[in-house]
């Protein structure tokens, strides 16, 4: 499952899945998020599917995010709400983060945690 996408996803994007809360999972990013990372990281979030509770993205450490990259983020949200699954982001982004948001506009367009 997961570990199949980290190992492939090696050199540019570190995955990993933590247990949190009830039930719920927190997806860690790492590296780089970019075209290629970011068909790995859809793939992966699709193995996450039969999770039964919510899950959250923890964007803080990757170093790198291009515009294909925020766009996997936006597909897998959209992806967890057509099949009626929680999922969000935690608030706390690194600082390529902040700013690939800021450019393009698109920060409210991600459902953020703040706790």
């Amino acid at each position: 499952m997961i570990a199949e996408h980290r190992q492939r996803a090696a050199a540019d994007l570190d995955v990993r899945v933590d247990r949190e809360g009830e039930g719920g999972l927190r997806v860690i990013l790492a590296g780089e998020l970019d075209m290629p990372a970011g068909r790995l990281l859809a793939a992966a979030a699709h193995d996450l599917r039969p999770a039964a509770g919510a899950v959250t993205f923890d964007l803080s450490r990757l170093r790198f995010i291009d515009c294909a990259g925020l766009r996997v983020l936006i597909e897998v949200q959209a992806a967890a709400e057509r099949d009626g699954r929680e999922i969000g982001f935690d608030a706390r982004v690194s600082r390529q983060v902040a700013r690939l948001l800021d450019l393009t506009g698109q920060r409210q367009t991600l459902h953020w945690h703040t706790d």
